[in-house]
């Protein structure tokens, strides 16, 4: 592992030959310098987590975003959004980072899948064979990223959560805990190495359900717990959603016994940056409004 330093170093001087050289292909670019945070940021892990690792440094997208503006600092100052960030109606770099996730595709196939899907459409789309030669490499790193980061956790004495990091560079996730670890995996890489910031985590109790099914009801609440405590952990403070609900194609809601867990789990935290939304149809039922009221007079919401 490369200290923080060293990171922030190799980034700076990456985007000083951009800057300098005027290079065209700003992809392969970033490719090279997500590819080297991958392969060489510091790893440490939380006595109280049971997901993931946690990665260091976490500003040297910010830092590149940065240098990439100052180039173009004349040409934003003449937009009609200066004067939003003067009066302070908006504050960051205009607000425009942030993405949805395909949570649909992400937590069925997982990374290992996600990856495997990029030979198939290179094969298919032979006239954007540079894109997806971009995209195998940076989930290649990814992949060894991974790798890294189950051993680390198994030196760590987190075994359970190296065997199925390990677990998941090899196969999808197989089981309600390694749908949740996928899901804070994707999270951790987009939020730390695309800085694309998921505004996002999707439906869970739907996504989570076809795993949930195969769980005890006791492990299903231990893990509700788990994965809520592991999402406020990230003080995001920019607020980080996932919602419940929703409708089928039929206009049917999708509350599920799941639903109640989450909600439970939710309302039992004490969540200052995750927020929750419920997505109503006309025949949610009335006890899991009563029992999201139940959360919002007790303070337990963001």
């Amino acid at each position: 592992m490369a200290k923080a330093d060293d990171i922030r170093r190799f980034v700076k001087e990456r985007c000083e030959k951009f800057t300098l050289e005027k290079e065209d292909n700003v992809i392969k670019a970033d490719i090279d310098i997500i590819e080297y945070v991958l392969d060489n940021c510091e790893l440490y892990i939380k006595p109280d987590d049971i997901f993931f690792v946690g990665v260091r440094p976490t500003d040297v997208f910010d830092m590149l975003l940065n240098t990439r503006t100052a180039s173009y600092s004349d040409l934003l100052s003449k937009t009609e959004l200066t004067p939003g960030i003067e009066s302070y109606a908006y504050v960051g770099t205009y607000d425009f980072s942030h993405t949805a996730p395909d949570w649909d595709n992400i937590i069925p196939h997982g990374i290992y899948g996600l990856r495997e899907r990029i030979n198939y459409y290179r094969e298919k789309n032979k006239d954007y064979k540079a894109y997806y030669d971009g995209l195998a490499r940076i989930y290649d790193a990814v992949l060894r990223f991974m790798v890294r980061c189950s051993d680390y956790a198994k030196k760590s004495g987190k075994e359970e959560m190296a065997f199925h990091i390990d677990a998941l560079t090899k196969r999808a996730p197989s089981n309600l805990y390694e749908a949740m670890q996928t899901s804070i995996i994707y999270f951790v890489i987009q939020s730390n190495f695309d800085r694309s910031v998921p505004r996002t985590l999707g439906r869970i109790d739907s996504l989570f359900y076809p795993y949930y099914i195969n769980e005890s009801k006791e492990n299903a609440i231990t893990l509700a717990d788990s994965y809520i405590k592991a999402l406020e952990a990230f003080r995001t403070h920019a607020n980080l959603p996932f919602a419940l609900g929703g409708a089928d194609e039929n206009g049917k809601s999708l509350i599920n016994d799941f639903s109640y867990i989450l909600l439970d789990a939710y309302k039992k935290s004490r969540n200052e940056d995750l927020k929750l939304h419920i997505l109503c149809t006309d025949d949610i039922p009335k006890n899991f409004l009563n029992l999201a009221m139940e959360s919002v007079r007790a303070g337990n919401n963001s």
